[in-house]
C-alpha cells in the first residue's frame, strides 16, 4: 500500500493561487475560542460541516473567547445542542454551512480556499462518490456570483467541500506528542517524517494524519482515480 498527500500545487505567484481559486468562503458560526493561562487565546482550524437549525445556531454567532474553566463546562451543553460528540467540539471551530463567493466564471476542478480545505465541482464529486472513496463526505456548497462577476446570466456551479472523516497517524507520532499544553489539551503538528503508520490507519481511502484537519491524504487507489481523468488544480504527493 502507498499513500498520497493530496493539496494544491506549488503556485509561483499569489496572482497564480487567487486566478486558480477565485472563491471566497466565510463562516458566521463558531465554538467559542479558548482563553489559556499558558497559551494565550487560540483556536482550532476544525470545521463541523452539518446542516444545523437555524435556531440552535444563534447562540453561536461570532467569535469569542471564554476562560479555559468556562470553556470546558460549556463545551458538554454545546455538544448535547449541537448534536455531535464531544471529540468534535474543539476551540473556534466552524459551525455549518460557510458563505461561498466566486470571484470568476473560470473554475478548475479542485479549490483550495485554505490550506487543507478542498473543494470541487460535480465532475470531481461523481468520480469519487462512483469509486466508492471511503473516510470522507461530500458536503454540498451553493455559491454567489462575486460583484466583480459581470454580465453572467447562468448561476453559480454547486461545489462540494471535502470532509475528511477517516483517521491515521505518522509513525513515531502520537496523542502525547501531538499535546502542546498539558492545561487546555492545545495541539500541534510535531516536526516528523510523513511515514503512514498501517497499524493505526483506519483503512480509509481518505484520511486526515495526527488529528490535523489541513493535511488530507489518499491511498494509491484514490490518487490513480484522481490522475486517471486529467483534473485541474491539485498535486499529489508521493509519501510513506
Amino acid at each position: 500500500m502507498s499513500f498520497f498527500e493530496l493539496s494544491s500545487p506549488d503556485y509561483e505567484t499569489d496572482e497564480e493561487l487567487e486566478a486558480h481559486n477565485p472563491i471566497r468562503l466565510s463562516c458566521e458560526y463558531f465554538i467559542p475560542s479558548v482563553q489559556c493561562e499558558i497559551c494565550g487565546a487560540w483556536a482550532s482550524s476544525d470545521r463541523i460541516r452539518k446542516n444545523f437549525e437555524s435556531s440552535v445556531l444563534k447562540t453561536f454567532r461570532g467569535i469569542k473567547f471564554l476562560s479555559l474553566s468556562d470553556w470546558k463546562v460549556a463545551s458538554l451543553d454545546w455538544a448535547s445542542e449541537l448534536g455531535v460528540s464531544t471529540a468534535r467540539i474543539t476551540p473556534g471551530a466552524e459551525l455549518g454551512k460557510p458563505q461561498a463567493e466566486l470571484l470568476s466564471v473560470n473554475i478548475d476542478d479542485f479549490l483550495h480556499p485554505m490550506p487543507g480545505q478542498i473543494l470541487m465541482t460535480k465532475k470531481v464529486a461523481a468520480v469519487l462518490e462512483e469509486g466508492n472513496a471511503s473516510g470522507v463526505e461530500l458536503y454540498p456548497l451553493s455559491p454567489v456570483w462575486g460583484k466583480k462577476v459581470k454580465n453572467v446570466d447562468y448561476d453559480p456551479p454547486i461545489l462540494w467541500e471535502l470532509v475528511v472523516k477517516g483517521v491515521g497517524w505518522r509513525k513515531g507520532v502520537d496523542e502525547k506528542s501531538i499535546e502542546a499544553c498539558d492545561l487546555c489539551g492545545r495541539t500541534i503538528f510535531p516536526q516528523a517524517p510523513i511515514l503512514i503508520d498501517q497499524d493505526r490507519w483506519d483503512g480509509s481511502d481518505i484520511f486526515n494524519i495526527d488529528k490535523n484537519p489541513n493535511r488530507v491524504f489518499v491511498t494509491d487507489r484514490i490518487a490513480e482515480l484522481i490522475e486517471s481523468y486529467g483534473f485541474r488544480n491539485y498535486r499529489l504527493r508521493s509519501v510513506g
